[in-house]
């Protein structure tokens, strides 16, 4: 007995000093450690108010102030409750409206110790539909709903009516926006004076543009400060903004108590480990993939293609980061500017995309991480228009179109030009550029292959304010693009119904028509897959044939994450999750 437990003892104290070393072993080739995380990203977020920055950038940032209702899991890409106690119950109604029933959680509360309520929820709707805060990209999403009910008697009650079935509702409701807290952004209750029945109106509109009562709180709660201020922005979410200095960090602090930690690792979506968390705005790859070479960070996205995969290749970047590339929903793309005489026939658009090599720029550019794409719907979804192919790279091709549409070169200065509204006009387009290093790529092989044809390419390079507030404005010709899919079916009205081609709205090509707006408008209200996914696949031949947009690539995310983090990406956007990442040696 007494030999046994000697034995015990020394097995015990074998595997204790085996794990000693091993950990040893572990900080000797680390130089970085501890839980917090640093993050390079390639452009500084816009802003951390929901209803002002929605870049990917900022919305990432936002997440870790804010919370949904319901969010993506980051696994399997289903909705699950995250504010919410459950998921919804749902009533069909005799009208042909469907009823959802909510309970918010009841250990929910913001900073100031107060619950979430239903009346946050509605209060964030109203938000939404507030005409003078720049939330026009959202707006069209909430056609279907009819009204907000809360519940006196039980604050984290509500109901929420829609005035039909749509296809996307519970995905709309419960995650088109964090829930804003009420009492922060409305201490002296002025949204509560209309109704949200009467804001979506149509009818009193011009009433509520001309309201100088929802001017000044719009005015108030633009204002820069709840974008950015560290006092003001911040939600029920598991971090509070400690610092933000301007062009070189973020950084966001662990609440402490915060109320979701006692249902971690239960409910993965409140689950927060990280102390602190820091975003780096990088924008030059080359100093990120140097910040890397010097384990000076621990997660950076959006890697330089050619960085990537030589240090994913090198053995010794290999023992201290992890190389992933998951399958993204990010489609690569150009804006084309249809209203613009030059760019207004059809012909002309397809000619540009014949002068674009796109399986150059997925080898050269992206060193192969990237599928060449003919729709702008995914193509791992069975409704994608797998008859499309995509258009070829055809100089000759490009030239014919050009010469059927009225373009030749005839002063044979080497572009072509035509007589608009009785003046020459030669094909010179500006191409706004951000200034990653992929797109600059892309639009240098574009500008060499458009010259062969006869179309001067003028490159401007802006940061990425400037680029989106041109893109805002319509203020372009040509520009890149990269948007990413959702894990849900596609409501296509946000990006392609003409509704959201005003100032503003995410329609940036004016495409669109009464047809085309009529088979979206079908889209969402069919509930029967077969008919909806046929009605895809016509939207897509329209799409095809309009060219409001060339179709580049679909593509691999770029992604290094220190190894002292275990760690997993996902196509779910942004494909890594620092708020779920703990360190290796606290599971062993």
């Amino acid at each position: 007995m007494h030999m046994n437990k000697l034995l015990s003892l020394a097995l015990l104290l074998s595997v204790l000093l085996f794990s000693a070393c091993q950990n040893e072993r572990s900080a000797a080739k680390w130089k970085r450690s501890g839980q917090d995380i640093l993050i390079r990203m390639p452009q500084e977020p816009s802003g951390l108010n929901s209803l002002m920055a929605f870049d990917a950038y900022s919305t990432t940032a936002q997440r870790y102030l804010y919370q949904f209702l319901e969010d993506m899991d980051p696994h399997s890409g289903e909705l699950r409750p995250q504010l919410l106690e459950k998921k919804p119950t749902i009533e069909m109604l005799e009208n042909g409206g469907v009823r959802y029933d909510f309970d918010m959680h009841p250990k929910a509360v913001w900073d100031n110790g107060k619950p979430v309520t239903g009346e946050d929820y509605l209060f964030t709707l109203k938000l939404i539909m507030n005409p003078h805060i720049p939330a026009s990209i959202f707006r069209p999403y909430l056609d279907f709903l009819d009204r907000v009910e809360t519940d006196p008697e039980n604050p984290r009650h509500f109901s929420v009516y829609t005035k039909r079935p749509y296809i996307l509702a519970e995905e709309v409701i419960t995650n088109i926006l964090p829930v804003m807290p009420e009492y922060k952004f409305d201490p002296e209750g002025i949204m509560r004076n209309y109704s949200l029945e009467e804001l979506m109106n149509p009818e009193l509109r011009k009433q509520f543009e001309e309201d100088e009562r929802l001017q000044a709180f719009a005015k108030s709660f633009t204002s820069d400060a709840n974008n950015r201020a560290p006092e003001q922005v911040g939600g029920s979410g598991p971090y509070r903004l400690e610092e933000w200095s301007e062009g070189q960090r973020l950084v966001f602090v662990k609440k402490d108590p915060w109320w979701g930690d006692e249902y971690c690792p239960e409910n993965e979506l409140l689950c927060a480990y990280p102390p602190r968390i820091t975003i780096k705005p990088v924008k030059d790859p080359s100093a990120a993939a140097t910040l890397i070479k010097g384990e000076e960070i621990d997660i950076a996205d959006l890697l330089n293609p050619r960085d990537f995969v030589e240090m994913r290749d090198d053995p010794k970047l290999n023992q201290i980061y992890s190389f992933e590339a998951p399958l993204t929903l990010r489609h690569y793309f150009i804006y084309i500017n249809t209203r613009n005489p030059k760019l207004d026939d059809p012909k002309v658009r397809r000619a540009l995309a014949h002068l674009l090599n796109t399986q150059q720029i997925i080898q050269d550019v992206f060193y192969g991480l990237g599928e060449p794409v003919s729709s702008p719907i995914f193509p791992g979804k069975d409704y994608y228009a797998k008859d499309l192919k995509p258009i070829p790279f055809d100089i000759e091709q490009a030239k014919v179109l050009l010469s059927e549409a009225g373009w030749m070169d005839t002063d044979g200065n080497g572009t072509v030009d035509k007589k608009i509204n009785g003046q020459k006009v030669e094909m010179e387009l500006n191409f706004l550029v951000t200034p990653n290093e992929p797109s600059k790529q892309i639009a240098l092989l574009f500008q060499e292959n458009a010259q062969k044809a006869g179309v001067k390419i003028n490159i401007q390079i802006l940061d990425f304010k400037a680029w989106r507030q041109a893109m805002n404005a319509r203020e372009y010709e040509l520009a890149n693009g990269a948007l990413s899919y959702q894990p849900v079916l596609d409501d296509l009205t946000q990006i392609w119904h003409t509704q959201s081609s005003q100032a503003g709205g995410m329609n940036r090509t004016f495409f669109g028509s009464e047809e085309s707006d009529q088979i979206i408008e079908e889209i969402n209200r069919t509930l029967d897959k077969k008919k909806r996914d046929k009605l895809y696949k016509i939207f897509q031949h329209m799409i095809y044939e309009d060219q409001p947009v060339i179709n580049i690539m679909t593509a691999r995310s770029r992604i290094a994450i220190h190894r002292r983090f275990d760690a997993f990406t996902s196509y779910v956007p942004p494909s890594y999750y620092p708020m779920l990442y703990r360190l290796e040696d606290e599971l062993q």
